[in-house]
């Protein structure tokens, strides 16, 4: 078992060292994307925080005709009330949804850098340089490699001991850790208070769009997917929802 609150104030405390981080480095940058190489992001110097809305409180301050993710999202970045996505000088989303790369972009303040496929292979060097004036550290991200890739161990292993529900609070909300070593011993932990524990269920996995917004309703094992979704946030016009 996991203590869930745990995980979720990890997001909380995101929000506090977000604003840090832009108030001291100004080196902050938001993402929506469904898997993006943070060791190369973090090789300039930059923090990856994910922008995609967890709730849908904010609802009550508008609507985008759109999905709740969307529409969540978007309220946050003009109302200016999530710190994740105040603090970020600049956007990366992925094209993974046309949907949410319309209307986050029609009201967005800042820049923007749309792309498709690794992250490290498109020339989002030139971006970083210009608007932070970073360089690429090709050792740091040789050591960062060596990080996430004992942070995948660690997954893949947790995965075995948990419950489905359990494993993806742990997978989506480490996330929020900016510093990748601090991750690895939080994850140490959760393998260490469950190694007697085996996962014998075998649940079909299913394929969730934006999982973020509804990871409380998701029990069991998921897989996040753009196409042939089984599930996903009111309105998803992937899933043939009306909105939008």
């Amino acid at each position: 078992m996991i203590d869930v609150e745990f995980f979720k104030e990890l997001r909380r405390k995101a929000y506090v060292d977000a604003v840090t981080f832009k108030m001291s480095e100004n080196n902050v940058v938001g993402y929506f994307a469904k898997d993006i190489d943070e060791a190369f992001l973090m090789s300039y110097g930059l923090v990856p925080y994910p922008i995609e809305s967890t709730d849908t409180e904010i609802l009550a301050y508008g609507e985008y005709n759109t999905c709740d993710m969307i529409s969540a999202t978007t309220i946050y970045m003009t109302t200016k009330k999530c710190p994740l996505i105040y603090s970020s000088k600049i956007f990366l989303i992925e094209d993974i949804c046309k949907k949410f790369t319309e209307v986050f972009s029609a009201s967005c303040d800042r820049y923007i850098y749309k792309y498709s496929g690794d992250i490290a292979g498109t020339d989002i060097d030139g971006v970083i340089k210009s608007v932070y004036g970073f360089n690429f550290d090709e050792k740091k991200y040789k050591q960062m490699k060596k990080i996430f890739s004992k942070i995948d161990e660690l997954l893949l292993a947790i995965e075995k001991k948990l419950e489905p529900y359990e494993y993806n609070i742990v997978k989506y909300y480490i996330r929020y850790v900016a510093d990748p070593q601090k991750r690895v011993k939080i994850l140490e932990r959760v393998l260490e208070d469950n190694q007697n524990n085996i996962n014998i269920k075998m649940n079909k996995c299913i394929n969730v769009a934006c999982p973020e917004i509804i990871l409380d309703e998701l029990k069991g094992p998921i897989s996040e997917s753009y196409k042939n979704i089984d599930l996903a946030p009111r309105g998803c016009i992937l899933k043939g929802g009306k909105n939008g």
